[in-house]
């Protein structure tokens, strides 16, 4: 009775075992967002953040590009259907989406009409059913985004996460299109401005002696 007893232990407890290997690795992105941290993971499936600087007015496409950004996948080129989408005012509810999963971000700036088509060995993303849109030209006035501190020759516009990996968001002062919008990742650096380190609240960058620190923007 006693032997019959230790093996049905034993074979609870390797069951138990066996069926905690298949539970997949996750770690908390924020308070509500949990992140399948797994090997093997699509490059499609990472998170990924839009958040558009103060005083840029992008269309869509160029909202695109930026959204693929340091992703591994590029935004195919425009033929006569595409370029209607790319050239629409992005809405400005979609200024700041995210974090999401990047295949869900491309979908939600295509809209509904459009169908997002991924070619998985080119890592390149292209747009279908694009031809009942209009034609809208757009074109709205730029305005220069303010400069922070007197002493710092860049605007700080937030921050931007690739992965595990988080980016500062720095704006030039003679930028107007997000292209010219600078992401930095610890240790890198802009015109001798050294990014030491960021965070959801701050960002500490260094040049020669001199240490600066910017809060993030609210």
């Amino acid at each position: 009775m006693k032997r019959l007893l230790v093996a049905l232990i034993l074979t609870t407890f390797h069951g138990v075992a066996a069926g905690s290997l298949s539970v997949p690795e996750v770690a908390r992105y924020d308070r509500y967002l949990l992140v399948n941290t797994s090997p093997g993971s699509s490059p499609l499936e990472q998170l990924a953040t839009l958040s558009v600087p103060p005083g840029f007015h992008p269309a869509v496409g160029e909202a695109l590009q930026y959204l693929l950004r340091d992703s591994g996948w590029s935004l195919c080129l425009p033929d006569a259907s595409r370029a209607q989408l790319y050239t629409l005012p992005l809405p400005l509810s979609q200024y700041r989406i995210g974090p999401q999963r990047l295949k869900t971000a491309l979908h939600l700036l295509g809209g509904p009409t459009v169908i997002p088509e991924f070619n998985e060995t080119r890592r390149e993303v292209c747009f279908a059913g694009t031809s009942s849109l209009p034609v809208i030209s757009h074109s709205l006035p730029m305005t220069h985004p303010p400069l922070g501190p007197a002493m710092a020759p860049f605007f700080l516009a937030g921050m931007v996460q690739r992965g595990e990996i988080r980016l500062a968001v720095i704006v030039p002062p003679d930028a107007i299109y997000l292209h010219q919008v600078v992401w930095l990742r610890p240790r890198e650096q802009w015109r001798g401005w050294q990014l030491e380190r960021v965070d959801e609240q701050r960002a500490v960058f260094r040049h020669g002696k001199r240490h600066l620190t910017l809060k993030m923007p609210e």
